[in-house]
């Protein structure tokens, strides 16, 4: 089946939206997505989107289906990877034919207007100033000479 498939390098933005736009449906329901640029673009070409409902697609997905992962798994680099489940993708299907343009214009503004700068002022500084904050307050001043540090060791009690 592999010949059925194309690789494309170096699409321009208007092959894309072509792609995009020829599309009944964009699906990728993976095990996992970082971030998944590619629902968005979908969406912005007024593609109806199918994903699996973890990571980020729950905040990006606005014309589209989420499908229920069946089982979770934490990988042993403490990743997390899901099984999406084949139904829930076979209604979600159907569901797209029947329908049509069901949040359409609304996938469309929310992916056109979705900013990444506004991502970054509105969520990650807050959290990376948060962070930045608490670790400050975890944080303690080792002593400077090993006098210091036997003085130290010398009132710790054991019980």
């Amino acid at each position: 089946y592999t010949e059925q498939y194309k690789y494309l390098k170096g699409t321009t933005e208007e092959e894309l939206n072509r792609i995009y736009n020829g599309m009944d449906v964009y699906l990728s329901a993976s095990r996992g997505e970082g971030f998944g640029i590619m629902f968005l673009e979908a969406q912005v070409a007024g593609t109806p989107v199918i994903g699996t409902n973890t990571t980020s697609m729950p905040e990006i997905i606005k014309n589209g289906y989420l499908v229920t992962p069946i089982c979770s798994q934490v990988e042993l680099s403490g990743g997390r990877k899901v099984i999406p489940n084949p139904s829930n993708i076979a209604y979600y299907l159907e569901k797209v034919y029947t329908d049509k343009n069901k949040n359409k214009q609304e996938g469309i503004n929310f992916a056109y207007n979705y900013n990444w700068d506004r991502i970054v002022k509105d969520y990650w500084l807050p959290l990376l100033d948060y962070l930045e904050d608490y670790t400050s307050k975890l944080c303690y001043t080792v002593p400077e000479t090993s006098e210091e540090l036997l003085n130290k060791a010398k009132n710790i009690q054991i019980i």
